[in-house]
């Protein structure tokens, strides 16, 4: 069993200590979140693994991660032969880590704001959001935004909280998720199905989203 160099319940221990320093620049946090080495790998056995079954058989497909952060979702499907990889992201520091760890492989990193999907040029065969959704009001419009950048029979591959109690206490969520919730927030956006309940710092749903561009 691999080791990990930090446990669910430490990496929430130590968001929650460095939100409350006030010494700590609040809009820099997440670059510390992000890159931490003990993080990705945690985050890797956690969360990013589990997702990898929901992957196309295509070692091509064109991947797009929204929010990616230093590219340790990326990272592990490199390691898994896929070749196509673009991920977005607002911190700079995050995106120079991005671009190196998966520098092996056709990969493009952009710093942006993933509210402006869809000035994107390119179209992706899968777009994936983890652990991005349950922090934003307005994910209907962005989901909306982002199926316009799906190439036919492209498709979303999402994860969020599940079932989590106190939202907004111990982290930014402004909401949680139950199968029903998840079921009728995003159908609009196609056949929706969850693959999988996952155990990280919290219960994890890892769904898919799929044909409303399918032709």
């Amino acid at each position: 069993m691999m080791k990990h160099l930090f446990s669910p319940n430490d990496l929430l221990k130590v968001r929650n200590e460095l939100k409350k320093d006030p010494t700590v620049n609040k809009e820099t946090l997440s670059d510390f979140w992000y890159v931490k080495d003990g993080n990705v790998e945690a985050r890797r056995v956690l969360y990013y693994n589990p997702l990898l079954v929901a992957l196309p058989e295509d070692k091509e497909a064109r991947i797009l991660d929204c929010a990616c952060g230093s590219g340790g979702l990326l990272q592990t499907f490199m390691n898994a032969g896929y070749q196509n990889l673009t991920g977005i992201d607002r911190s700079k520091v995050a995106i120079a880590l991005a671009r190196e760890r998966c520098k092996k492989v056709n990969s493009h990193f952009f710093v942006g704001d993933i509210c402006f999907i869809e000035e994107m040029e390119n179209a992706f065969d899968v777009i994936t959001f983890t652990e991005i959704l349950e922090h934003l009001e307005n994910d209907v419009e962005i989901l909306e935004k982002a199926t316009g950048k799906l190439n036919a029979n492209g498709y979303f591959i999402c994860s969020v909280p599940y079932e989590q109690k106190n939202i907004g206490v111990t982290d930014d969520h402004v909401r949680s998720y139950s199968k029903e919730t998840i079921i009728e927030r995003y159908s609009r956006f196609g056949d929706v199905k969850i693959i999988d309940i996952t155990k990280g710092a919290y219960l994890h749903a890892i769904f898919t989203i799929k044909g409303k561009n399918e032709q």
